[in-house]
């Protein structure tokens, strides 16, 4: 079940197939780091079967992205090549790229695994905040398991959850009771406080 109410998945995840080893990693990396901190688990839907080899545009790529809560795309050099991975995101971004904010955040989350070529990679939807999984100094992807992968996968984790939470609580409504008036400065924190997190007050 997904974190998100109202979503059979909470993420997509959008790669090139040369990418699979590396993207299977990554996947067992977020949902252990994610199960850690929210002790609930993230649902992720990713091409598996490898529907897009020979096949026409898959209708069960399209209603996996029109299920999820929020598109992982990891970004690399035959990515940004990829038409399957142009298809996919002309599918998410059909309502443009604002129509996926929410408050400070887009449902369209980017993770830069190798970069290039040239600036190819920050200029994919530059708006985005991008979360980087290689070593500046050469180009190459952080090996699975070293410490610079974990610092990563834990702070990708953070955007998400955050990014997750809004979704949950939207649409929510809270009633909150009038109180004394020696508390109305209290009050007016908690309800600013629910509002930053989503809630109709």
């Amino acid at each position: 079940m997904a974190f998100v109410p109202g979503h059979k998945h909470d993420l997509f995840l959008s790669y090139a197939h040369a990418e699979g080893a590396w993207a299977d990693g990554f996947r067992k990396a977020l949902g252990e780091e994610f199960h850690v901190r929210t002790g609930e688990d993230v649902t992720v839907w990713q091409d598996t079967r490898n529907l897009r080899v020979g096949q026409k545009w898959a209708s069960e790529i399209e209603e996996g992205i029109r299920d999820a809560a929020a598109f992982l795309a990891i970004v690399s050099p035959c990515y940004l090549k990829s038409d399957w991975c142009r298809q996919e995101r002309a599918i998410v971004l059909e309502k443009k790229l604002e129509a996926l904010k929410v408050e400070s955040f887009y449902r369209f989350l980017k993770v830069i695994k190798t970069p290039g070529p040239g600036k190819a990679h920050e200029e994919l939807l530059g708006v985005l905040q991008d979360i980087r999984f290689f070593n500046p100094a050469d180009g190459y992807e952080l090996p699975e398991g070293s410490a610079e992968f974990t610092a990563m996968i834990r702070a990708l984790v953070r955007q998400i959850r955050e990014l997750l939470t809004l979704l949950s609580n939207k649409g929510q409504e809270l009633y909150i009771a009038p109180g004394a008036i020696d508390i109305l400065e209290e009050r007016e924190g908690l309800e600013y406080e629910l509002k930053d997190r989503g809630f109709t007050i």
